[in-house]
């Protein structure tokens, strides 16, 4: 048994178009345009059912994707709180017990410095020198302050900019856990 092939959207639009033309011309039984109209709407009526369907299809799929993401994105979150915990309490029982690394079958653990992160606290009071100037607007130039605050601090200084008794920015130290 052959399944008939149903005609596309486009050519049933096509047809319609033609026969819309045929109205005009007088020799064509008016019967015979009626019913080959109602038969190209019928099959309008049906692809239009169609594509609805389909349609409809895509909206329940996306639906369900956009939540799995949410899920993926929920587990992925814990995942990543897992790691940060375990590389936390790894980092503080080395300081404890005042070790650099461990050495184990799997590889050898190690905590170093990471560079100075800069917090802007206030732009606005950040001296011009650290400012760069953008033809829309000012905008802070983060590189040169973090730079010129990091060497604050490893000069002794506290890595903190200040405007008066107000601090307006200031460099932060902080070690991460290394797993080879």
């Amino acid at each position: 048994m052959e399944i008939a092939k149903k005609p596309s959207l486009y050519s049933i639009v096509d047809r319609l178009g033609n026969l819309t033309a045929l109205l005009e011309d007088e020799s064509v039984p008016a019967e015979v345009l009626a019913d080959a109209l109602a038969g190209v709407e019928g099959e309008l009526v049906d692809k239009g059912d169609a594509y609805i369907a389909m349609i409809n299809n895509f909206k329940d799929r996306i639906e369900r994707v956009k939540e799995e993401i949410a899920r993926l994105q929920a587990y992925k979150k814990w995942l990543e709180g897992q790691d940060k915990r375990l590389k936390d309490g790894l980092l503080y029982c080395m300081d404890k017990i005042g070790r650099k690394d461990i050495i184990s079958n799997l590889g050898k653990i190690s905590w170093q410095n990471n560079p100075p992160a800069l917090e802007v606290i206030d732009e606005k009071a950040v001296p011009a020198e650290y400012l760069t100037v953008i033809p829309e607007h000012i905008e802070v130039n983060h590189a040169a302050l973090r730079k010129a605050l990091a060497q604050d601090l490893k000069n002794g200084g506290e890595g903190v900019l200040m405007n008066g008794d107000a601090a307006v920015a200031m460099v932060t130290k902080s070690r991460r856990v290394v797993i080879r």
